[in-house]
């Protein structure tokens, strides 16, 4: 990521603490950030183009993040550590529901992977694409409730917690995350 842009997101989460989304101005962003007008436009045609390239990259997070070598605490605690890092912009385009979308395209990408995962371990008359949906909608509804409450549960808390849940369904078909995620 560009240094600037990374300042610029940094400047974004900043504001989003103090104003919502729709009251913030480049400009705001361009001295929060610490950058030139100049700078700004090098890179970003508007503001809105600055919340594409966000989404696109808090996105990215969860759509490149590579778990095969995790054990499932690890990987949760990154996961929910994504969301604390950025809690702000996650709040304000999930629970604002400024970003169209957005919480749909997590869950279609987790249940793929749960669903890929899955299907290594169980036969085809398992209603596999159900439970991946059933388990990651659950995620997400925990992350929202997480960044809603202001929960003071820590990432590496909340890893443990959502891997207790997903075994307890897991259970059900004689697995745990611990199979799953083993190659």
């Amino acid at each position: 990521m560009l240094q600037s842009s990374q300042k610029l997101l940094t400047a974004l989460v900043t504001l989003l603490d103090d104003k919502p989304l729709t009251k913030i101005t480049t400009l705001d962003l361009i001295r929060t950030a610490g950058i030139s007008r100049s700078t700004f436009y090098r890179h970003f045609q508007d503001k809105l183009r600055f919340f594409d390239w966000v989404k696109s990259y808090l996105l990215d997070l969860f759509l490149k993040d590579d778990f095969s070598d995790d054990t499932p605490a690890s990987y949760y605690t990154r996961f929910f550590q994504h969301f604390a890092d950025y809690r702000p912009a996650f709040k304000s385009f999930i629970l604002d529901g400024h970003w169209q979308n957005f919480e749909r395209e997590i869950l279609k990408s987790g249940i793929n992977n749960y669903s890929h995962l899955l299907t290594n371990h169980l036969d085809e008359s398992a209603p596999i694409n159900t439970i991946a949906a059933y388990i990651v909608s659950a995620h997400i509804g925990v992350v929202i409730d997480w960044l809603t409450e202001d929960d003071g549960h820590s990432p590496a808390q909340m890893a443990v917690i959502i891997t207790q849940f997903t075994n307890s369904v897991l259970a059900n078909y004689d697995l745990t995350l611990d199979t799953l995620m083993t190659k």
